[in-house]
């Protein structure tokens, strides 16, 4: 088989696995159906709900993307659509077809998984959208802050950070791993969905440091080292010249922990900021350099780097 056909099967296949998701492109990524209206959103099942909004607040996203208003006012009307969708969608959505599994999740996590799912679907539909994809990612992670905010009001309970987000994406592991002990299909599917929590986790992180540095210029190298993460990781990935069935699961992995990598970077910045170690420049040095703390150790981001770590 030549590299052509091998890669085209390799993206054919992440593009069917991750159906609603966002990570493969943060790889290869597919929409659901978002069919809209001026008042009535119509689901998959055909019925009929008025759109919600969300009420984000758009000035403070602004003052982390460096898009235009009007971008961000798209966006956030497609967060609208996806937050009106809520509770529309079932497991099957997200390629979570084993009856049995879904059983036992559902007993274990009840009316926790609208909110999953919810998320999965703004990720998918607000990253996919076809514009600037840092901004995209970014004003996504408030948008999902105010999802998981209004579900712990509308349940009764208080929202407080990082504690009550971290609270969902522990039943986010639990489903993820529940899935990990099927067929190679699942494990598949589950090393994939595991990408999001720590995307947002990331962007919570990189926002942090926009807060500390407090200057435009830190926030676009912000931007750019995000963006450099995403098209080095699709660099090695479309450099991959073979096809064995365990491969999408092997690379979910190798880009949750890159992802991970650069989290701990950023969060090492923060600290260091904090205790007056490091100023703006050594911050603005760290993000041009593209460094990631791997290994316990800081390296700097390459295409080699990512090959070296797979094999």
């Amino acid at each position: 088989m030549n590299n052509m056909k091998t890669t085209t099967i390799f993206k054919m296949t992440v593009l069917f696995l991750f159906v609603l998701s966002a990570v493969s492109c943060k790889g290869n990524k597919s929409r659901l159906d978002n069919q809209e209206s001026d008042t009535v959103m119509v689901a998959k099942d055909s019925i009929p709900f008025v759109l919600e909004h969300l009420d984000v607040d758009k000035k403070k996203v602004m003052a982390y993307v460096t898009c235009s208003e009007h971008m961000v006012d798209s966006l956030l009307s497609i967060a609208d659509t996806a937050y009106s969708k809520t509770g529309s969608y079932g497991l099957e959505d997200l390629g979570m077809d084993n009856k049995e599994y879904n059983k036992w999740i559902t007993k274990d996590y009840k009316d926790t998984i609208s909110i999953v799912i919810a998320l999965f679907n703004s990720y998918a539909s607000m990253v996919n959208s076809g514009t600037d994809e840092a901004s995209a990612s970014f004003v996504w992670h408030e948008v999902a802050r105010l999802q998981m905010k209004h579900f712990y009001k509308k349940t009764g309970g208080e929202w407080q950070e990082p504690n009550s987000y971290e609270k969902l994406f522990r039943v986010i592991n639990g489903v993820v791993e529940t899935y990990d002990c099927g067929t190679q299909a699942d494990m598949n599917m589950a090393a994939w969905r595991s990408v999001m929590p720590v995307d947002y986790r990331l962007i919570e992180a990189y926002k942090q440091l926009v807060d500390l540095c407090n200057d435009k210029e830190t926030t676009k190298l912000i931007h750019d080292d995000y963006m450099y993460t995403l098209t080095t990781y699709r660099a090695h990935r479309d450099g991959i010249d073979e096809w064995y069935s365990d491969l999408p699961r092997e690379q979910g992995t190798l880009f949750e922990w890159l992802l991970r990598s650069k989290l701990e970077n950023i969060n090492l910045l923060i600290k260091n900021y904090k205790r007056g170690k490091i100023d703006n420049n050594t911050v603005k040095k760290n993000l041009q350099e593209h460094l990631c703390l791997a290994n316990k150790r800081l390296v700097k981001l390459t295409k080699d780097f990512l090959d070296r770590e797979r094999d």
